[in-house]
């Protein structure tokens, strides 16, 4: 398999596509949370992949501080369930 190909079916595409769609998609169930209110700013996503790596297990894309933006600054793979102590009210 190409590599190109085996980048798109990774973890790490699932999520960055997962963001990307939260943000910029009126029909995603997130959309009244999202759109309009989070910018989403990720770099292509081979650069994604260079800065962040795989998606390890367990774990999810999460913004480090909840009022921000989807920017690679304000990204981090953290435990699935931690991002609830920094959601934002």
């Amino acid at each position: 398999m190409p590599i190109r190909l085996r980048l798109y079916a990774t973890r790490a595409y699932q999520s960055y596509m997962q963001s990307y769609y939260r943000c910029n998609d009126p029909e995603n169930r997130a959309a009244d949370y999202y759109h309009g209110r989070v910018k989403w700013a990720l770099p292509p996503f081979k650069v994604f992949y260079a800065i962040m790596g795989e998606r390890p297990k367990g774990y999810v894309l999460d913004r480090i501080d909840p009022f921000g933006d989807y920017t690679i600054e304000n990204v981090r793979w953290a435990p699935r369930g931690s991002g609830r102590t920094t959601r934002s009210k």
